[in-house]
């Protein structure tokens, strides 16, 4: 057994499957439990330690039983199967620092005019100013 959660008030009853960044880190949700007891977003390490990424109150989605999946921008993708405006449920993103590429900066090139080209990786919405 690598973790036993505790409803409340890490979350509860994780009915879905698990995705896997390169470090060996697991991410899933529970269907219950947390501060709301409407469920959680969990990441995992291969020594059993547990960090709650993200909990559902209902406004913003209760009761995940699917499996998250990782989008090509390195996001984590869900649904709920209850929550939001009308308690029918919400698709969720949850973009975890971990999970997203280290910056990379790409060697300078030198224009035809004379410019140079400074260039590197991000992600939209990312303050790298500190």
């Amino acid at each position: 057994m690598l973790y036993r959660f505790q409803n409340p008030p890490d979350g509860g009853n994780p009915y879905s499957g698990v995705v896997f960044d390169q470090a060996g880190n697991i991410y899933g949700t529970t269907a219950y439990g947390g501060n709301y007891g409407d469920g959680t977003v969990f990441q995992i390490t291969t020594n059993g330690t547990l960090t709650i990424l993200a909990w559902f109150n209902g406004v913003n989605g209760a009761n995940p039983q699917a499996a998250l999946l990782q989008g090509t921008d390195d996001n984590l993708y869900g649904v709920t199967q209850n929550g939001g405006p009308a308690d029918n449920g919400v698709i969720f993103r949850l973009t975890v620092p971990s999970l997203v590429p280290a910056l990379a900066f790409r060697a300078p090139a030198l224009l035809p005019n004379g410019t140079i080209v400074l260039a590197w990786n991000t992600v939209a919405g990312t303050d790298l100013s500190n």
